[in-house]
Formats: C-alpha cells, structure tokens, sequence
C-alpha cells in the first residue's frame, strides 16, 4: 500500500512522507525515488527510532568511544525489525552479510506470519569486526524487556525498557514541553565503564522529526533519513527473510 500511495501523490505533484518499511521490496523503493526525482518532488521517511533517548545514548557511547570494540544486541519482523536495521546502520554502516531466522513460535495463524526473528549482521570489511544481532518476539512477557546489550573491551550497556515518548504523546504531553523525551532514573541503563554504574539516558528528540520536514521542504535543511539509507534497510531485509528460508548466511550487495 506505501507503494500505489506515496507513487500517486508524487504524481499528483505532492511532496511524500512514508512511515518504515518504506515499501516491502527494495526494487520499490528504487522506483519511488526515480518517481520523485522525475517529479522534482521530496520523498522523507518517517523513521522516529533513530531518536530513541536510549539509542542516541548507545550512539554518544560510541561516539566517544567511551566502550570501544562494540558489539550490539537488541530486542514481527516487517514491524520492528527495520527499526534495529537501521539503527545499526547510523552506528556501523552497510554491513557485508547477514543470517537471518524467522519463525511463527505461538503458533498462531498462517504459518507465514511470523511473531519472532533473530537477524544477524556482520560486519567484516571494519578496523575491527562487529556483529549485530537483532531480535523481536511477540512470545516473550515482561515489564522490562531487553532493548540493548553493547558490549566492548572497557565496559558494557545494558539497557531494559521502552523508549518513553510514545507514553508521553498519549497522555498528551507537549513534544516541545521541557520534561518531553526524558526518562526516569529508575528506567536508565547499567553501565560498567572504569567501575562506574548508572548511566541517564539522553533526552529523546521525536520533536525534530515535522520541524526537519519543514525544513527540508523550505531547502534550509538536508533529511534526517535519507531515503537510500531506507530502501538498503528493505533491501537487507528481504535478505534476512531468504537466509531463514535458505538456511545459510547471504552477501549483502554494495551500495
């Protein structure tokens, strides 16, 4: 459906904003961006867990180098899965391979709708190997569950929890209020970096999303998701889904 729509608005002259997964194949997505090009038209994505507060506290960790040599874990695969795809690019790029497994573990349905996914992505071609490993499940029940685990040769980040400001929008709470996008103590992450423990979590920033859409229609301001970084999100995807259904660890073709 993000296809037919966003293809008539371009053609109908009309700059288009699409949630994630931007399309259900990247041969798709190609063909929007070729639409819009063709239409002079801004195609944006719409992809707010690039400003969770608890991942742009794992993006300054690593930034800094405050844990180095990191290896990241996080936890419906067309659901979530794209958020922790992209994630993983903004910290370490287009990686060079990936394993996928999906499964429907309840059960419930066609076989085909899976409720649970373990992605692996690797990272070879880097000064030193990464493997990314993302998983989602509608099976598993707790209060908590895990959102990050990085780990590195100083110190590990484990951080539990949803990220607060969808909670926030539904009680109504100002975006642009000052308590918006900050969370709790009780909720920060565990850090063990030269003995310290307790880490706040950044304040989360799904207030610059319209602002920045704004901006780029005006022409003050470049995109915060540029929309290859999304079509190569679908692209590793569907590569993820044949490596389940092929048994095997697949290239990742270069940009």
């Amino acid at each position: 459906m993000h296809f037919s729509m966003a293809k008539a608005c371009l053609e109908a002259g009309k700059h288009v904003l699409v949630d994630k997964p931007v399309t259900p194949t990247y041969a798709e997505a190609a063909e929007l961006a070729r639409i819009a090009q063709r239409c002079n038209r801004k195609l944006m994505t719409f992809q707010n867990r690039r400003l969770d507060g608890d991942f742009l506290t794992v993006k300054k960790l690593i930034e800094e180098k405050a844990i180095e040599g990191t290896q990241p874990g996080c936890g419906n695969t067309w659901n979530l899965a794209p958020h922790l795809i992209d994630q993983c690019m903004v910290l370490f790029g287009r990686p060079d391979s990936v394993m996928g497994l999906v499964q429907n573990v309840r059960q419930l349905g066609h076989s085909n709708l899976d409720d649970s996914f373990t992605i692996h992505l690797y990272y070879t071609n880097t000064p030193r190997p990464v493997t990314c490993i993302l998983r989602g499940t509608l099976s598993a029940v707790t209060a908590r569950p895990l959102r990050f685990i990085v780990r590195g040769d100083q110190g590990t980040y484990i951080k539990r929890g949803h990220d607060v400001q969808e909670g926030q929008m539904k009680k109504h709470m100002s975006p642009w209020g000052p308590e918006f996008g900050i969370e709790p103590k009780s909720q920060w992450g565990e850090i063990e970096v030269q003995n310290e423990n307790g880490l706040p979590t950044l304040k989360g920033e799904y207030n610059r999303i319209y602002p920045n859409v704004a901006g780029v229609l005006e022409g003050k301001e470049e995109p915060l998701v540029r929309w290859e970084e999304s079509a190569a999100v679908v692209q590793i995807l569907q590569l993820a889904f044949q490596s389940a259904e092929e048994g095997r660890t697949l290239p990742v073709p270069r940009a």
